[in-house]
């Protein structure tokens, strides 16, 4: 019997889907991470084994996306569980474009350093520069207590031009800079990011967008300095509808807020911010995901004990809640 340590997701585009889950040893570490077609037949195989590699995982976070010939793109944070501790933090990406032996040949093992942020989850999408379809992993360091975040970046086929940048921040983050969540999300050629985080000048973490992410400019704060604590950061690409004033896609970011006595899950695509939900209870931290298929958009949460579903109504742009 196969034993998991509950590292489950599943990631889908088009027609394609995958599921990503881990085995675990006999120890209770992560002996292997795999993956599953869930289109075709038989298309099961191996991310990383630790056992092979004489190691003891663990795995802090990990993030997928499907490019749009059907591969599936791993990027993850994880410790090796080898040596004294606290052992060796690693980011590695990983691809199914190339097999060996059923594992996936296409890696990339960006970093080993214990500067990496653990707690805070990495983030995947994809992007296009001048018609090459890339891979873009957003992840956290902590550089002498001053929290950066980086992006790492290869094409999708073959992972060349590989690059690990710094985000520039505005000056106000160099000497406090306190980063919880991050979020990266790439639509065509273009890519916007958002974090929460607090900068010294608030007395709560807020949320942050910033457009264009490398680009030397001040990043939004959609939350406007609400006295919450802000988790759970999601990100999506929607379709504009027919017949709207703009073609293509917009993104859109959601959160929770909870002030210990009350719950808020809030949207924002930039024009527009709805908060999904509202409820007053003693809760513990709420969590929730979003997702989207062309004009439509969606999200489940758990707050208060309950769980709901939010979606779109078509004609006013407000969300229906369903419990």
């Amino acid at each position: 019997m196969d034993f998991s340590q509950g590292n489950i997701k599943v990631v889908s585009a088009g027609e394609y889907a995958y599921a990503l889950y881990d085995r675990a040893n006999s120890t209770g570490k992560v002996d292997s991470l795999w993956f599953k077609d869930l289109v075709t037949p038989g298309g099961t195989g191996t991310i990383y084994s630790y056992t092979d590699n004489s190691e003891e995982g663990y795995l802090y976070s990990w993030d997928a996306a499907v490019d749009r010939e059907g591969y599936l793109h791993v990027g993850y944070l994880d410790n090796d569980g080898v040596g004294v501790s606290p052992f060796h933090d690693r980011l590695r990406y990983c691809s199914n474009r190339s097999l060996w032996a059923g594992t996936m040949n296409q890696c990339w093992f960006i970093s080993s350093t214990n500067d990496l942020e653990g707690d805070v989850p990495v983030s995947l999408t994809l992007g296009d520069t001048s018609g090459e379809q890339y891979v873009i992993l957003a992840s956290v360091t902590d550089i002498a207590a001053i929290d950066e975040i980086r992006l790492a970046s290869c094409s999708t086929a073959g992972c060349n031009f590989q690059s690990y940048l710094t985000v520039p921040l505005p000056s106000a983050w160099g000497s406090t800079s306190v980063i919880k969540d991050v979020e990266v999300n790439g639509n065509g050629n273009e890519l916007a990011l958002a974090w929460i985080g607090n900068n010294g000048t608030t007395s709560f973490d807020q949320v942050y967008v910033k457009h264009a992410p490398m680009a030397a400019h001040e990043p939004s704060s959609p939350s406007a300095d609400r006295g919450t604590y802000k988790m759970g950061l999601e990100s999506a690409s929607v379709a504009h509808r027919p017949g709207y004033i703009f073609i293509g896609q917009y993104r859109v970011f959601a959160w929770a807020e909870t002030g210990l006595s009350s719950v808020q899950y809030y949207s924002d695509d930039g024009d527009h911010q709805h908060m999904v939900y509202a409820q007053n209870c003693l809760s513990s931290p709420p969590n929730g995901e979003i997702a989207s298929h062309g004009i439509h958009l969606a999200g489940v949460w758990e707050a208060c004990g309950e769980s709901y579903f939010s979606a779109q109504a078509y004609l006013t742009r407000m969300p229906v809640i369903r419990r």
